[in-house]
């Protein structure tokens, strides 16, 4: 998708740039633009000795972000470090880093490719495949969830956050994207004042939530990496994606794996995430309206970000889809 978050760099560039970067590699046989991001530009590059890498480049240095936004890279490389050395989760081998905007004017990593595919593009699962994939999820959930942190809330915004209460946090964090909304004059589909009453008023929700765990908060479909099995169903190979993460709790990782398992009919998740968790997980009223409530709070990230990123149209169906389903989960919230 065209976004004004994406780095404007050619083919050519990034084939010049591996080979500075890589000189060891054998050639280029082949470079593919990777369209499923939406906020960074991601290229693949296949070599003739059949190996291949991801180079991720980050956004120009003048363009608007979301408070949370900022130094987007740095919070993912620091959660993929953090997931890499204290979990066993699969995930992608990082092979180069260079945040110097030097050799070219973004930021920018390297990693090893996978050899399966986001599960967004395997059209057929069988019900097999999801729970195949849906266990080892639970389980690498877990794992994360045992990394605690310091305090609620995103690493950029540590310095405000530091002693706040889960609910104080989530409340600044809510309030930074209504502050990101008036920078732009949005119009949002639902007043800030409504937002905040209702956050208010399932504040017990956030109480006793223990201690603050990291948290993926990016688990839908394209940032689960599946190939297939000799024998048997997919296999999750890897989780990507991790600059959206921030400390929190559980319920906040439900709203995007919720589209790929019925949570109220699969007791078999939490199970499986109960095994290998350090706390349990209780999908109970609160924590199901905490994930409602996390829901929400994406969907208005969602609605905001089409303000700064939209190229000629490129972001109105996410924003009238977006406004719709905020409109929806504030009607269930309101209950």
């Amino acid at each position: 998708m065209n976004s004004k978050t994406k780095a404007n760099v050619t083919e050519a560039q990034v084939k010049d740039l591996i080979k500075k970067v890589m000189p060891q590699k054998p050639g280029i046989s082949a470079v593919y633009c990777l369209n499923g991001g939406m906020f960074n530009i991601s290229y693949k590059l296949e070599f003739i000795d059949q190996s291949a890498v991801v180079i991720k480049i980050g956004t120009p240095r003048d363009v608007e972000l979301l408070s949370y936004e900022k130094q987007m890279m740095s919070t993912e490389l620091k959660i993929h470090h953090l997931i890499e050395h204290k979990t066993t989760v699969p995930l992608p081998r990082i092979l180069y880093i260079d945040q110097s905007r030097q050799m070219i004017p973004y930021e920018f990593f390297i990693m090893e490719s996978l050899e399966g595919k986001p599960l967004n593009e395997i059209e057929t699962k069988s019900t097999e495949d999801i729970h195949s994939i849906g266990k080892e999820l639970a389980r690498s959930m877990a794992e994360i969830h045992q990394i605690k942190g310091a305090f609620y809330g995103y690493e950029i915004m540590k310095d405000d956050l530091m002693g706040k209460s889960y609910y104080q946090a989530f409340c600044h964090m809510v309030d930074r994207v209504i502050y990101d909304g008036n920078r732009k004059n949005v119009q949002l589909p639902i007043s800030p004042e409504k937002i905040r009453d209702i956050i208010q008023n399932h504040q017990r929700v956030f109480e006793n939530c223990g201690d603050p765990v990291l948290v993926h908060f990016d688990l839908w479909e394209g940032n689960l990496f599946v190939k297939s099995s000799k024998k048997g169903p997919l296999q999750l190979e890897a989780l990507i994606d991790f600059e959206r993460g921030f400390f929190g709790d559980p319920a906040a990782e439900i709203i995007h794996i919720s589209g790929l398992i019925n949570l109220d009919d699969s007791p078999w998740f939490f199970q499986e995430y109960n095994r290998h968790a350090s706390t349990p997980l209780k999908w109970d009223r609160k924590t199901q309206t905490r994930s409602k409530i996390f829901w929400m709070y994406l969907l208005l990230i969602c609605y905001v970000e089409c303000f700064y990123r939209d190229v000629n149209g490129s972001f109105e169906d996410q924003k009238q889809w977006s406004s719709q389903e905020l409109l929806k989960v504030v009607q269930v919230l309101n209950r």
